[in-house]
């Protein structure tokens, strides 16, 4: 996977419908950290906007 483990950790918040404020909290990052691995995934995984990595991270989630 292309993914670091934080990366992953993030997506799975995402799936579970998660504000970045709720992430930062719940995985004591800042809100900016959340920001930019939301960033990071979408440009590892091709994704374009929002509302295509929360669809990629539910089923991904789905799939585990």
């Amino acid at each position: 996977d292309q993914l670091t483990a934080r990366e992953q950790e993030v997506l799975k918040h995402i799936a579970a419908g998660q504000s970045n404020k709720q992430i930062a909290r719940d995985l004591d990052l800042s809100v900016r950290t959340v920001e930019t691995h939301r960033l990071n995934i979408k440009r590892k995984l091709g994704i374009e906007g929002q509302a295509e990595l929360i669809r990629f991270a539910v089923q991904r989630a789905g799939a585990d």
